[in-house]
């Protein structure tokens, strides 16, 4: 979706670059990480309005929990909304 925006060529590049943004591809595979570690709440966010939308989002880092064997019911996963508060995630 970046590729095809209207953002200038060189944001582009430092968004795709190795210190830019994370890829929703990543993201699910890093959450794999930690999953098998022991996480089991997670909140997604800080997501693209022009390029990402929290559905994909979040199917894409079901899907690579599902890939790598991660029982998706112990993992609960949730989208921060992009205008309004979210709920608090007790992390204790």
């Amino acid at each position: 979706m970046l590729k095809c925006s209207n953002y200038p060529y060189i944001l582009k590049r430092r968004i795709l670059g190795p210190n830019g943004h994370l890829s929703n591809e990543d993201a699910g595979e890093a959450l794999s990480i930690l999953a098998k570690n022991g996480i089991n709440n997670v909140m997604l966010g800080h997501l693209s309005q022009q390029n990402n939308f929290p559905e994909l989002a979040y199917k894409t880092v079901v899907e690579s929990l599902i890939a790598n064997n991660i029982d998706t019911n112990k993992v609960k996963l949730n989208v921060a909304t992009r205008t309004s508060p979210d709920d608090i995630i007790d992390i204790a």
